[in-house]
């Protein structure tokens, strides 16, 4: 049971065309004029790009439906992010024990019911810093960084709008892509390939149903697919940010 119900949850978090390749001038590599037009756009809409930045240590909490096989399960979810491989997350399937996984750079760990920490093997950890640099990205404040070259992509269909792709290229990893609504400049969707169990996985991410939290414009639901078929549903996502947190939080216990 725990077996299944942490390579789901793993999968889970987390959850083209052709271009120029380039990187935005807040950074320093060489600027592309409409790619940084457009991110200067996407930060602007977002909350600003001060107010991105505080979007990097945050607290995340929703609930939802997952697919387990044949099952539908309800969940809860409770993820704390810190930076670049720093996160942990509480996972309660259908009001049982709970389940925790931590990362700090290259150690993981997990514990369930709040039992005793094991710590993760390293083929299993890789996958989580995977699931975890997504996550970090999608805070949109390293693409301001100029560390990451990126292409604009053409126009796509996101959810029956118009949407402007960003493929963001992260060095030993696959491109992750960002869709932009072309109209709100919110990111709708990000799109990326991972490994569960060592098996390439496509993942899609759509948002939707945007609120303010604490000036960010941030999604309060999602749905995920994997292969492209829906996987998870998650609703009523809430965000709380903070100023800084201490990485005890993310240590093995």
């Amino acid at each position: 049971m725990f077996e299944t119900v942490e390579t789901n949850r793993r999968a889970f978090l987390g959850l083209i065309t052709t271009g120029t390749v380039s990187a935005i001038a807040f950074g320093k590599q060489p600027p592309n004029p409409e790619l940084d037009l457009l991110l200067k756009k996407v930060f602007e809409a977002t909350g600003g790009l001060e107010t991105v930045k505080k979007g990097l240590i945050c607290r995340r909490t929703g609930k939802g439906q997952m697919k387990a096989g044949e099952m539908d399960l309800e969940f809860k979810e409770d993820i704390l992010t810190g930076g670049l491989d720093k996160f942990r997350f509480t996972l309660v399937l259908n009001n049982t024990t709970p389940i925790t996984v931590g990362l700090l750079a290259e150690n993981g760990w997990t514990s369930s019911g709040g039992g005793s920490a094991i710590p993760l093997p390293p083929e299993r950890v890789r996958e989580f810093r995977n699931e975890a640099l997504v996550m970090h990205l999608a805070t949109l404040a390293p693409l301001a960084e100029g560390k990451y070259p990126m292409k604009l992509l053409k126009l796509e269909s996101v959810q029956g709008r118009d949407a402007i792709g960003v493929e963001i290229l992260v060095p030993g990893q696959r491109p992750v892509i960002f869709h932009f609504d072309k109209g709100t400049m919110l990111m709708v969707k990000r799109t990326y390939q991972t490994l569960e169990n060592g098996k390439p996985l496509l993942k899609e991410v759509y948002h939707r149903e945007f609120a303010d939290f604490a000036g960010l414009r941030l999604p309060t639901r999602e749905t995920v697919l994997h292969n492209g078929k829906i996987y998870v549903d998650i609703s009523e996502i809430k965000y709380t940010l903070y100023p800084r947190i201490d990485d005890s939080f993310f240590q093995k216990p």
